[in-house]
């Protein structure tokens, strides 16, 4: 614990392994990709570190 609590960034973790699940069997498949770029979005957690 570290005093004021720190601000970060909230990262899909399950979703971006899954995302790179599927790019990865349509490579292997030899499927035609839509796009190489796959964007998740991320959430900001802000705590007392922060000035709102």
């Amino acid at each position: 614990m570290c005093r004021p609590s720190l601000s970060t960034i909230h990262l899909p973790i399950y979703d971006m392994g899954a995302l790179a699940v599927r790019l990865l069997t349509k490579i292997l498949n030899q499927e035609e990709l839509e796009t190489k770029e796959v964007c998740v979005g991320y959430t900001n957690i802000y705590r007392k570190s922060t000035i709102q």
